[in-house]
């Protein structure tokens, strides 16, 4: 017995219906509609427009949230929109005298990641970041991605300074995507992670990009985003389980 499962890609939060006109996402119902009946299992992410998706019989919607911030406009109107944890964040980022460096390898970035990030994910595999590093370099050489580094000034001259955050942001029809970010435990101490959303901000500033944060149902995440005053928005997950009944019993 052959069973057939559609399932989200890796590292791709949204997908699903993408159109050049309102009229064209009309069409959401039926494309949902037309997915073939011998995908007995589809668990996938659809995106923030396709707001149309409705729940009925097999079919199941849940709405996930991310947090969106447009930065048309100056750093100090951004800035006025900062909560006073991220400002003060930022205060403490400044006096610890951290670096920001551009351009910082992205094995460096993939190997804070899977540190901090990573050994908490159990079902990630070894070739699962090897892919990952596969886009990120892709992307950097065709000038569809960066990265952002957060250093700790070394206590000696003879030790290397730290690298306590990092960052690699894709960028594609208009947004900045946070596809990968970490820190260090110190970082909460010193405040690294605001210090680089603030540089990037303060590089984008008066831009057509939105900064689009990939997140998060996670409530303290959620928090550390929604305090540099990104917008809540949603996207709906998509279930439908065809699946015999002795399967799913399994499955549970």
């Amino acid at each position: 017995m052959h069973l057939y499962y559609i399932y989200q890609p890796l590292w791709i939060q949204q997908l699903g219906l993408f159109a050049t006109n309102q009229k064209q996402l009309q069409l959401l119902a039926l494309f949902i509609e037309k997915i073939p009946a011998k995908f007995s299992l589809v668990d996938i992410y659809l995106n923030e427009v396709n707001n149309t998706a409705k729940q009925k019989k097999g079919i199941q919607i849940h709405q996930r949230n991310n947090y969106i911030l447009p930065l048309k406009n100056t750093y100090k109107q951004l800035h006025q929109q900062f909560n006073s944890n991220t400002k003060r964040n930022i205060k403490k980022a400044i006096k610890a005298n951290l670096q920001i460096k551009e351009k910082i390898n992205c094995s460096e970035v993939l190997q804070l990641y899977l540190t901090e990030v990573g050994s908490k994910i159990d079902h990630l595999e070894q070739q699962d970041y090897v892919c990952l590093l596969k886009v990120m370099n892709t992307a950097i050489k065709k000038n569809k991605g960066f990265t952002i580094g957060v250093y700790a000034p070394a206590a000696n001259n003879s030790e290397k300074n730290t690298l306590c955050a990092a960052a690699f942001f894709l960028k594609s029809n208009g947004r900045l995507i946070n596809l990968v970010i970490a820190n260090n435990p110190n970082s909460k101490k010193n405040g690294a992670n605001f210090f680089l959303l603030q540089h990037l901000l303060q590089k984008h500033e008066q831009s057509v990009y939105t900064l689009d944060f990939e997140g998060s149902m996670i409530a303290g995440i959620a928090r550390f985003y929604s305090g540099f005053g990104a917008k809540l928005v949603h996207y709906p997950h998509l279930k439908i389980n065809t699946l015999p009944w002795y399967i799913k019993w399994y499955k549970k």
